[in-house]
């Protein structure tokens, strides 16, 4: 499953220090130029693996990273360090295999973890209430939480990279559908996984530890 304003630029006081110009007249200005869009990865150099406990330390850090880059954004799950995700949380995700990490390798050598993910078959309350299509029973379903891309790495197709292969993981598994569920307000998660093929299943009130959130937006993918 904080805000910050920026501070306003700061305006160089009138005074004889400043720059004169020496005409009125004004120079036409070019349009700015964009930043190339990132390439996507080979999905190939993307190894996703069952993370251990001696990950634990460096998963916990990149959530640092990833809660820091999306608090206030239109992709805020608003998590909490050392509540969700918690270091506990990681850890017993590891001892039942449900903490998948994926290393990206790197073309001058090595690797970074870009993404994490932790998919067992936990569901909050309000899950039952929820009209979903696919009828499975609770063993058939895999549930997605604590789903993050590193955010230098956004853009590059990383996601979609790392649902495939929890797609194939779920099936080995004998799964007949993934479900997870954003917050009402986390657009950019829900651009993510009705842009991947989830089926939008409607909002629900749903019960977790949070009392500041209740309303969710809950998807399904069948396999």
């Amino acid at each position: 499953m904080s805000a910050s304003t920026p501070k306003p630029a700061s305006t160089a006081p009138a005074s004889a220090s400043a720059p004169v110009l020496a005409s009125t007249s004004i120079a036409p200005t070019s349009a700015p130029t964009r930043a190339p869009k990132p390439a996507p990865i080979d999905p190939r150099d993307l190894a996703v693996v069952r993370a251990t406990l001696a990950d634990v330390p460096q998963v916990m850090g990149f959530y640092d990273d990833v809660i820091a880059a999306v608090s206030g954004t239109d992709n805020d799950p608003l998590w909490e360090r050392g509540i969700h995700p918690s270091e506990d949380e990681l850890a017993r995700a590891v001892r039942e295999g449900g903490l998948l990490t994926g290393w990206l390798s790197l073309p001058e050598g090595g690797r970074v973890l870009a993404s994490a993910i932790i998919v067992n078959e936990e569901v909050a309350e309000g899950y039952d209430k929820v009209p979903w299509r696919v009828a499975a029973q609770p063993h058939e379903v895999a549930v997605v939480h604590l789903f993050a891309v590193h955010p230098s790495l956004q853009g590059r197709r990383i996601a979609h990279t790392m649902i495939d292969r929890v797609r194939e993981i779920a099936r080995e598994q004998g799964k007949r559908v993934i479900r997870l569920d954003t917050l009402g307000t986390n657009e950019g998660a829900q651009r993510l996984y009705e842009g991947y093929g989830f089926d939008n299943r409607g909002h629900a009130r749903l019960a977790y530890t949070d009392p500041r959130v209740t309303d969710f937006v809950l998807y399904e993918l069948e396999l």
